[in-house]
């Protein structure tokens, strides 16, 4: 080809090139627009393979573990809302969970997955923070007729302990010794500060430790999270309620000790709808 005739090839390629680059843009940035609240998600083979979900739109990638995860968290929410027990534990751990199974999600990774709950009027807001940097919205999801709230904050800690594993608290304490407590934003990520593992951290509490063992609790609509009390803090090895962060670690972890610990009075939430209460004369007492 004449050297000439190469030079107009190229002339007329770079304007093409340039107009696929511009119209692969475009695409990328319209889908989250069209699809809503979703996910909007965008899969690749290659990502499929690699067990990974690729959501373009500002290049967030969220691990297949982690999602699946956070699914079973959301399905466990939703199974303690139908339970008909008032209060009651279940675990929303899928896998083997992290920190060698003293928390209930796989480790969320530097930078990487963000899980954020909080309270809004119809119920609890769950929404998916991930990419580079751990900030962008993957997506979200409320569950209606929930609040979130935790086991940390004053004397809460060691009344749950009273209650449930001490057998003191009488129905007298309970009107003023609260052992749970609503908040209206919670947040559970990886924490790089000394500690590279999966922290929770509410309101303005700041990160604190996570040795959950998979559980949450339930009172009435409230689903509680537990904040612990790591052992460099308190290295007795025994299971105890006296800090105002949460439960000792030794309590729960992937032992669960508080469980046995309870001797039935914690009780894990059942399958099933809230019974409908009787009818008296063809009327609801």
């Amino acid at each position: 080809m004449a050297k000439g005739q190469i030079k107009k090839v190229i002339f007329y390629l770079l304007p093409i090139i340039g107009l696929i680059v511009l119209a692969s843009i475009f695409l990328v940035n319209l889908f989250p627009k069209a699809a809503g609240g979703s996910r909007n998600a965008i899969l690749s083979w290659a990502d499929k393979i690699a067990g990974k979900e690729t959501v373009k739109a500002g290049a967030i990638v969220i691990e297949k573990t982690h999602l699946e995860a956070i699914n079973n968290l959301k399905t466990t929410i939703n199974k303690m809302k139908e339970s008909s027990e008032p209060e009651c534990y279940l675990s929303y751990q899928s896998g083997p969970g992290s920190d060698q199974g003293n928390n209930g999600f796989p480790a969320l990774g530097q930078k990487g997955t963000k899980i954020v709950l909080e309270a809004v009027t119809s119920g609890t807001r769950v929404t998916v923070f991930g990419g580079e940097d751990g900030r962008q919205e993957n997506s979200f999801e409320i569950i209606a007729g929930v609040t979130p709230c935790v086991i940390s904050g004053g004397s809460v800690p060691q009344h749950f302990y009273d209650k449930f594993v001490l057998n003191t608290m009488t129905k007298a304490d309970d009107s003023f010794g609260a052992y749970h407590v609503f908040v209206n934003k919670i947040i559970i990520a990886y924490n790089t500060e000394g500690y590279d593992e999966n922290r929770i951290a509410y309101d303005n509490s700041g990160f604190l430790d996570f040795e959950d063992g998979g559980l949450l609790f339930k009172a009435g609509s409230d689903i509680c999270f537990f904040p612990t009390v790591d052992d460099i803090i308190d290295p007795s090895g025994s299971c105890d309620g006296d800090s105002a962060v949460g439960l000792d670690d030794d309590c729960l972890g992937a032992k669960k000790n508080i469980i046995s610990l309870s001797q039935g009075r914690l009780k894990q939430c059942g399958s099933g709808p809230k019974p409908v209460p009787p009818r008296l004369n063809g009327k609801l007492s």
